[in-house]
């Protein structure tokens, strides 16, 4: 091999290896790892999911940029790049009392909120790479007071991996109408089988009522080694399938989730970048979906 091009592919490398910054997350209080924590560097397209044992292996970026942290039950942390440790240590917010029910005869009611038609659904949203959370509002209804509490989630979802593991945060509204504090102060898990389907989570026996100010119900995908999905990108120009060249293949994050539109969306927002936006209108042009917003197929019923 020629002696100038050993010396460029060996910096390079030695570049990359130096790019790379490796760490655990834990629990600041029992020094226990915390699993599957999103990670990103603010306003910028790179991020990445600590794996069981917390640990997590991301492209540090500049030296002036922030790292956000984010775990179910946890403060968000930012730390400066160069201010990073070995072991970021996250606070667990204070966890509040559920309220116990107390049913005064064995009769159940239940009620169901934003049912969705998962036969006419063909728009979906996933991540290619990077954490995403996407926060669906719910506004409260007087007509809830007899059915309060929050009972099971449905979700449409598709995946081409098996039991793609995703997060599901419930969250308070905040003063400034964003998502806030969380509903809930532990992770609850989502199972998407393979294929399509409608992807359930039990709620009833976490005792959560329905909160006057309205609710948050968000996705949170993981960018983690079960979920990862590999395919071939397909040439436009010639319609054959790229060879084996790696810069050809692409990646997503499992599982897929099925999406309604609307004409009008009151409060929902996304974390991308590790900043919370605006859900906003598709911009998207000559599709069914053109100037709508597009917001996750998801159904909650309530009981009492």
């Amino acid at each position: 091999m020629n002696k100038s091009i050993l010396v460029v592919l060996l910096t390079f490398f030695s570049l990359q290896a130096r790019s790379q910054v490796k760490g655990v997350v834990s629990d600041k209080g029992s020094k226990a790892p915390i699993p599957y924590s999103n990670i990103w560097i603010e306003h910028k397209h790179t991020g990445t999911t600590s794996d069981e044992a917390g640990r997590f292996s991301l492209i540090k970026g500049d030296s002036a940029d922030f790292i956000l942290f984010t775990a179910i039950g946890y403060e968000n942390k930012r730390i400066k790049v160069g201010a990073l440790f070995d072991t970021v240590y996250l606070q667990p917010v204070p966890i509040l009392l559920s309220e116990v029910r107390v049913l005064a005869s064995p009769n159940t009611r239940s009620l169901k909120i934003k049912t969705y038609n998962k036969a006419i659904i063909n728009y979906y949203l996933g991540s290619g790479g990077f954490p995403r959370i996407i926060a669906n509002y719910f506004p409260y209804n007087q007509a809830y007071q007899q059915t309060a509490f929050l009972k099971q989630l449905s979700i449409l979802t598709a995946s081409d991996s098996e039991d793609a593991l995703f997060h599901i945060r419930l969250y308070r509204v905040s003063a400034d109408g964003k998502p806030g504090e969380y509903l809930h102060q532990h992770s609850i898990k989502g199972i998407a089988r393979k294929g399509k389907s409608s992807t359930r989570v039990n709620l009833e026996d976490l005792n959560l009522r329905f909160p006057e100010e309205g609710l948050f119900i968000a996705i949170e995908w993981l960018i983690i080694d079960r979920n990862k999905h590999v395919y071939k990108n397909t040439d436009k120009q010639s319609g054959s399938l790229i060879g084996e060249a790696q810069d050809h293949k692409r990646s997503s994050y499992q599982p897929m989730v099925g999406t309604i539109s609307s004409d009008e969306d009151k409060n929902s927002w996304q974390m991308i970048k590790g900043v919370w936006h605006k859900v906003e209108r598709n911009r998207l042009q000559n599709t069914a979906h053109s100037g709508k917003y597009i917001l996750p197929a998801i159904e909650l019923i309530l009981s009492n």
